[in-house]
């Protein structure tokens, strides 16, 4: 698909968040996974830790996700195998991120980042967002990372361009 964000990117569907980022449609951040600068604190934007709640139906990606993410300097407040977890834990936890796979067993991810709106949404999947991107482009989700890109500095790219916009 044209257009279609490459591998190792964080990608934002266009005309979300004040529309499309440098390069090419889509794209927001290009960046070396093992490389981020020795100033920049990976898990925060600002000066300020961020906050995720993650929500997968799969326990081992959960605990995995927990692990990495806490090994960033992200903050893992709560994280949620279902919709209804996952709305208990962002209404308690004020998270500043949600991370929200894209299939939840039987439910949708995009349908429960459709009810969140009290906190950025960013879809995950195992999937490449060329499998997804009809669905991204309309949801209100703020960006997409592959399951395999999943890193603080990709969260605090999207963050970013969040703020920025």
């Amino acid at each position: 698909m044209a257009g279609a964000p490459s591998p190792g990117l964080a990608w934002r569907a266009g005309g979300r968040a004040g529309g499309r980022a440098g390069g090419r449609a889509g794209e927001v951040c290009a960046f070396p996974l093992a490389a981020r600068p020795a100033t920049a604190a990976p898990g925060s934007v600002q000066g300020m830790t961020i906050r995720c709640v993650i929500v997968d139906d799969s326990e081992r990606f959960r605990a995995g996700a927990r692990r990495l993410l806490t090994a960033q300097g992200i903050a893992v407040v709560a994280d949620a195998a279902n919709s209804q977890q996952a709305l208990q834990a962002v209404d308690e936890q004020a998270p500043d991120v949600v991370l929200v796979d894209v299939g939840l067993g039987e439910e949708s991810g995009f349908d429960l980042a459709a009810r969140i709106d009290s906190s950025p949404v960013i879809m995950v999947s195992a999937f490449g967002a060329e499998e997804v991107a009809d669905l991204l482009a309309d949801s209100k989700a703020i960006g997409f990372l592959p399951k395999e890109h999943l890193s603080a500095a990709a969260i605090k790219c999207l963050l970013t361009q969040l703020r920025e916009t």
